[in-house]
């Protein structure tokens, strides 16, 4: 029980910390550097996030609930490294398409790398987590955030300068890998065997559809910022990543409650124990549902006055905007936790299905929207999409309960 006590409210304060980071980086950046370089800093932070995903290949809970026992730590290592080569090199090839200017090639490409470290921790934090031990990663978390934001915003007073303060991200990272993550690793004991060239191609294989809807995942939710990229200035970017941010949150909040019960779902679908799944299942979105409304009761009142004070705007004139965004951020924890739960069951292919089709009607929508009608465009069509994909998941999910209710003739759900 300790145990739990420990895992569950360390994984808090770790997910929290981390998440806040972002919006911290973004406030250091708007106050010393202006809201021109914080919108490129948020266009870059946002395009680093799309590229850890390919770095990520393989997600945390989709090794975290790994119970075939077909491939040891190593493995899932290996491929992790050969993912985050190839997700560097994505990303310098995207700057070189797109022809950004030598700064602002600079500053994504830093962020994508700070990311693609992040990307090679994930694993190791998986080991961690699989043996029961997540408060070790919240603890890990935690320090990461704390040094990063502190060295960010030490080197960015000093310079002014987004590349120098980027840089030096990158280095905190690397730096908590060596000293903190790795040793922490190797004292909960990896399954090591010899690389196998059969066994990578075998992971990669398994895990393609995994990749494929986290990647679509996080395009999805980052579309309308490329249809502002296209469309609009530097400074509107900026805004939109402002009133983004309780979407940050929104995912946090479903990363409080999905993470510490993975284990327990992965258990269940071992034990073929339907009641013990629906059980936590249907806990978690009752907390789901109870959090996004008191968040949208609280912003209503709230966001745009606290907004205002932290970046030093108005934010009155887009109310609106906020709160269309606020109830897409809501149906985006709702998302989050169905896809982690679907991953849990081994159900990628179906997903990666639903969420190529509703990207694609979404950048088409996007687009047209943003030039259309602006900051309004964008914050309908990122509500749109993510209330189509928690509706789709909730679905199969609802489909995949009744099999397993129907195979392994258990009792009542």
């Amino acid at each position: 029980m300790n145990l739990n006590r420990k895992n569950v409210i360390w994984n808090m304060v770790g997910a929290t910390a981390n998440a806040f980071t972002s919006l911290i980086f973004v406030m250091i950046v708007t106050f010393i550097n202006g809201k021109d370089s914080a919108g490129i800093f948020s266009y870059g932070f946002a395009t680093a996030l799309v590229l850890f995903c390919l770095a990520n290949y393989i997600t945390r809970p989709y090794q975290v609930t790994d119970i075939s026992g077909r491939y040891s730590d190593t493995d899932y290592i290996f491929v992790r490294i050969f993912t985050c080569a190839v997700s560097a090199a994505a990303g310098i090839v995207f700057c070189i398409i797109r022809q950004y200017d030598i700064y602002k090639s600079a500053i994504i490409i830093l962020l994508c790398i700070y990311r693609i470290v992040e990307a090679l921790i994930e694993t190791y934090y998986a080991v961690i987590q699989k043996r029961d031990l997540l408060y070790k990663v919240g603890i890990s978390l935690t320090v990461r955030a704390v040094l990063g934001v502190a060295v960010f915003f030490a080197v960015d007073i000093i310079t002014e300068n987004l590349v120098a303060s980027s840089a030096a991200l990158v280095a905190v990272n690397i730096l908590c890998f060596l000293c903190l993550d790795l040793p922490n690793t190797v004292k909960c004991g990896i399954e090591k065997s010899r690389f196998s060239l059969k066994a990578s191609r075998s992971l990669l294989v398994a895990g393609f559809f995994n990749f494929i809807l986290t990647v679509l995942n996080t395009l999805v939710i980052n579309i309308s910022r490329y249809a502002i990229d296209e469309y609009e200035s530097n400074i509107t970017q900026a805004i939109f990543g402002y009133i983004i941010i309780p979407a940050t949150f929104m995912n946090l909040f479903g990363q409080y409650v999905i993470q510490p019960v993975l284990t327990s779902i992965s258990a269940g679908v071992k034990e073929r124990n339907h009641k013990k799944i629906a059980g936590e299942i249907k806990k978690v979105l009752l907390i789901i549902a109870l959090g996004g409304v008191a968040v949208t009761v609280v912003a209503f009142f709230l966001e745009a006055p606290v907004l205002s004070l932290l970046f030093g705007m108005d934010f009155a004139p887009y109310k609106w905007e906020m709160m269309i965004i606020i109830i897409g951020s809501v149906m985006y924890a709702l998302e989050v936790v169905l896809s982690f739960v679907l991953v849990a069951f081994r159900v990628t292919g179906v997903q990666a299905a639903i969420y190529g089709v509703i990207t694609v009607l979404s950048a088409t929508l996007s687009f047209a929207a943003v030039k259309q009608s602006g900051l309004m465009g964008a914050a309908v069509t990122y509500a749109a999409s993510m209330m189509a994909l928690a509706v789709c998941l909730g679905i199969v999910l609802i489909c995949r309960l009744i099999k397993f209710k129907k195979d392994w003739k258990g009792e009542k759900l």
